[in-house]
């Protein structure tokens, strides 16, 4: 999946783009919200946080995939802790020019997202109906030919859901747990729908419930499940 970079620097969006080897990077202006798609990851560069940009921020968190923040000269503490809070995976510095190169923890955090996956290795964990999931290397598949890799997001979700199998789950204890609560309860169902269409036939392991919530089991949805979201 394509990484989207919004941004109304087109200088910082080509800038970004060489960075990435193997994965496919889309610039978008920030003149405009981004709209629902599929995305391994949406990095927001500004040269200001004002009022106008937090707001373009929220909506983009809201769109349930992994954000990283990219302006000029650090936060203050302050706006880092809002941002931080607000969902935001990693909030990078681009050095103004004349000033020292891009600093090497950067680099590092943005090569490993263009790299690909190591090999199938340990550490899977049992989905249910055939299904595996590797929370480290972020992917699901049938263990032997078919994987499906996951955002940051959606991978956290899955744990989430793994670690609370067979309790009801409400959209609010997901904002909270992922979002830090900065996220409308849409967002969330937007997640879990393209959780369950990776899943491919474990996707009937997560069912909403007419009591309210969701739940996830290995078994398929028992009577009081809805089958979609």
């Amino acid at each position: 999946m394509p990484i989207a970079v919004v941004t109304d620097r087109f200088e910082k969006g080509q800038f970004l783009c060489r960075l990435f080897r193997e994965a496919v990077c889309m610039l978008y202006s920030a003149s405009k919200l981004l709209e629902e798609g599929e995305y391994t990851l949406v990095i927001f560069v500004v040269d200001r946080m004002g009022e106008e940009e937090w707001n373009h921020l929220k909506s983009l968190l809201e769109l349930g995939i992994e954000t990283y923040l990219m302006v000029p000269e650090p936060l203050s503490n302050e706006e880092a802790a809002m941002a931080h809070d607000a969902g935001v995976g990693q909030i990078l510095h681009q050095p103004r020019p004349g000033l020292p190169p891009w600093p090497e923890e950067n680099l590092s955090a943005m090569e490993r997202v263009g790299r690909s996956s190591a090999s199938i290795a340990g550490g899977v964990m049992d989905v249910g109906c055939g299904m595996v999931f590797h929370p480290e290397q972020c992917w699901v598949g049938d263990g032997k030919e078919t994987r499906v890799e996951l955002s940051e997001k959606e991978a956290c979700l899955l744990a989430y859901f793994i670690r609370h199998e067979g309790k009801l789950i409400t959209k609010h204890a997901l904002a909270a747990e992922l979002w830090g609560g900065f996220i409308q309860p849409s967002g969330v169902l937007k997640l879990i729908k393209r959780l369950k269409t990776k899943l491919g036939p474990a996707s009937v392991t997560i069912s909403s419930r007419r009591a309210g919530g969701c739940l996830y089991t290995r078994e398929p949805s028992g009577p009081g499940g809805i089958a979609h979201f």
